[in-house]
C-alpha cells in the first residue's frame, strides 16, 4: 500500500523556534531542508484553511476506474497545461483531477487523453 498527500515533498511541523531544537526535523527520512532561516511560522489559520480545502479521502475506484485514483498526473492540454495533480477519481473517458490553482485546491474534470500518469 502506497500512502501519497496532497502536497508531496512537504511536511508541517508544529514546534517553537526559540525552544524546541528544530534542527532535529532534518534527521526525518527525506528531509532536505525546512524553508526559512530561522523557520517562519504558518498562521494557524491559515494551516487550518489549507486542510479544510482537501479532501479526506479519495474516491473509491470501480470496474470503470481508467486511471487509478492517487495517481500523480501532468495536464497536457487544455488551460491547465503543465500543472501536476492527483486523480481523485476517473471513470471511462473522464478524469478528475485535484491540482493547485487560483490559490487553493480545486478538482477539474479532464478528459483521460489531457493527462499523462507520472506516478
Amino acid at each position: 500500500m502506497v500512502a501519497r498527500s496532497w502536497f508531496p515533498g512537504y511536511v508541517f511541523c508544529r514546534f517553537d523556534v526559540v525552544r524546541d531544537p528544530w534542527q532535529h526535523a532534518l534527521r526525518a527520512p527525506g528531509a532536505i531542508e525546512i524553508l526559512g532561516d530561522p523557520p517562519s511560522p504558518l498562521d494557524e489559520r491559515v494551516f487550518l484553511d489549507m486542510v479544510a480545502r482537501c479532501p479526506r479521502q479519495l474516491m473509491t475506484q470501480d470496474a470503470r476506474t481508467v486511471v487509478p485514483s492517487g495517481s500523480e498526473v501532468e495536464v497536457r492540454d487544455g488551460p491547465f497545461k503543465g500543472r501536476t495533480g492527483i486523480v481523485a477519481s476517473s471513470r471511462d473517458s473522464i478524469v478528475m483531477v485535484e491540482l493547485f490553482a487560483f490559490n487553493r485546491p480545486t478538482r477539474v474534470e479532464l478528459q483521460t487523453k489531457q493527462v499523462i500518469i507520472i506516478r
